[in-house]
């Protein structure tokens, strides 16, 4: 905008109501802001002030391929890093994952030490249900966050992929993440730092939504830019954990590998179909 402002409200609908708030910023004397944790593709609208005066209203929208999550400025993998929502990718019927359902990120350990990441964590990501991915012998301090479910009953995957074909722990995972997503419960899914366990049972929703399986590829080689968390790449090769979940998948029946995870999860874990056909 052109004069200086005090503040900023970002709001996703032109009726500017308190509901609609997405984002508010106290500014020093400047004409932008960055915001941070928009959807791409949606239209927002903004009110710059100056104490009681506005200096500017506008409408504005972020482009991207993918809603990549800056929850906090700790930048390690204690707070919720290499955080990106599934929403956006692209489907076998033209369509794309809703925005704001399904999240994918390294461990939250940390983040009752930083209030804003916590506030991002339960205002913006409003995650219902922590899907923790990680042994019950490594180190959790995930902390209780109020209004936040952690069923750490089938935690205990190891990193192995052949662990993953240990069907009760993928169908107990499977059932909470459903059931909260359908409820309109948003799920972070989690393990260490994000990768190759979280990668596996990513790959297997995507592929469970409808998501091409380039884009599955793709999801699973994004956390290799996560430089400072992860501390090397992770590309979709034969020794890979992902990989052990396409070779899994081709045991199933289909022609695509949303048909076969289909396939697995109904038939095989027997996952109710209802369920799985609203998810």
């Amino acid at each position: 905008w052109t004069g200086k402002a005090t503040a900023v409200t970002v709001f996703d609908s032109p009726s500017k109501t308190t509901d609609d708030k997405v984002a508010e910023m106290s500014l020093n004397n400047k004409t932008y802001a960055e915001i941070y944790n928009l959807i791409p593709g949606q239209n927002y609208y903004y009110t710059a002030t100056n104490g009681t005066s506005t200096v500017e209203t506008g409408e504005f929208t972020p482009t991207g391929r993918r809603r990549m999550m800056k929850v906090s400025t700790n930048f390690n993998q204690n707070y919720a890093g290499n955080c990106r929502d599934l929403g956006g990718l692209p489907t076998l019927d033209g369509k794309h994952v809703k925005y704001g359902l399904i999240y994918r990120g390294t461990n939250i350990d940390g983040i009752m030490n930083d209030a804003d990441a916590l506030k991002v964590f339960t205002e913006v990501m409003k995650i219902g249900l922590d899907v923790e991915l990680r042994l019950k012998s490594e180190t959790r301090n995930a902390p209780a966050i109020e209004g936040v479910y952690r069923n750490t009953d089938h935690a205990g995957y190891n990193g192995n992929g052949n662990d993953f074909e240990k069907k009760d722990l993928v169908k107990s995972t499977l059932e909470d993440l459903i059931s909260y997503v359908n409820a309109g419960k948003p799920a972070y899914i989690h393990c260490q730092i994000g990768s190759d366990r979280t990668g596996y049972i990513c790959c297997l929703v995507e592929a469970l939504i409808g998501v091409t399986q380039n884009w599955c590829d793709t999801d699973y080689e994004i956390t290799s830019f996560a430089s400072g968390i992860i501390g090397g790449t992770r590309v979709r090769n034969s020794e890979s954990v992902f990989a052990h979940v396409i070779r899994l998948l081709e045991n199933y029946e289909g022609s695509t590998i949303h048909d076969r995870a289909y396939d697995y999860v109904v038939n095989d874990l027997k996952v109710d179909k209802d369920a799985v056909d609203t998810f």
